[in-house]
């Protein structure tokens, strides 16, 4: 259940309680390979414990968000992270996302922008619209979310040439395409070249 794709849709997160898990539902990746999917493999007992682990979602920056009954939690389902670009080989060390994210209730279901800057969570916290029951906020993070690294954001300059008279082409624009599974993708963006 939850499954979540990597941004590079190649891995699949998700919480199952099939046979050989740590206890209760566990948090799994899957690859892609190819036009298939690979075995599923438990993400081990850094992140995974005897009660229940949820809600996976894996950031651009990719740092690994779940829900957990397990890693001290402060009371029913709190949020955690791993952040698997500073710490990308076991022993993983797992946060909490501490408060406000996390309270006596449940807190679940975590989504961070791109940016790392915004997002959104569930919670059953008191003052919900619904007493007891699950909401959806919204929050703002000017200043990101400790622990958790920003995607890096590179400048390029680029100049095109005429592949026949190698002269620069100038006032040239450049589409930007993403390879998915059935093809390419188009960025609906378009960028002047920097000549």
């Amino acid at each position: 259940i939850h499954p979540t794709l990597s941004p590079d849709e190649t891995k699949l997160y998700f919480s199952s309680n099939m046979p050989g898990g740590y206890g209760g539902y566990d948090l799994y990746v899957a690859k892609r390979m190819g036009t298939k999917w690979g075995v599923p493999v438990n993400l081990g007992s850094d992140i995974n414990t005897e009660l229940n682990e949820a809600f996976p979602a894996i950031h651009q920056s990719g740092t690994l968000f779940f829900a957990s009954q397990g890693h001290n939690s402060v009371g029913g389902y709190d949020i955690f992270l791993v952040n698997y670009k500073k710490n990308p080989m076991p022993p993983y060390e797992v946060k909490s996302m501490g408060q406000p994210f996390n309270t006596t209730s449940d807190d679940l279901g975590f989504s961070l922008h791109r940016e790392g800057k915004k997002g959104f969570f569930t919670s059953s916290r008191a003052g919900s619209d619904a007493a007891g029951q699950d909401d959806i906020y919204l929050f703002d993070a000017p200043n990101g979310i400790p622990g958790v690294t920003t995607p890096e954001k590179v400048k390029a300059s680029i100049v095109v040439f005429n592949n026949q008279t190698n002269e620069v082409i100038p006032d040239a624009q450049i589409r930007v395409f993403q390879q998915a599974i059935d093809g390419l993708v188009a960025d609906n963006n378009y960028y002047d070249a920097n000549l």
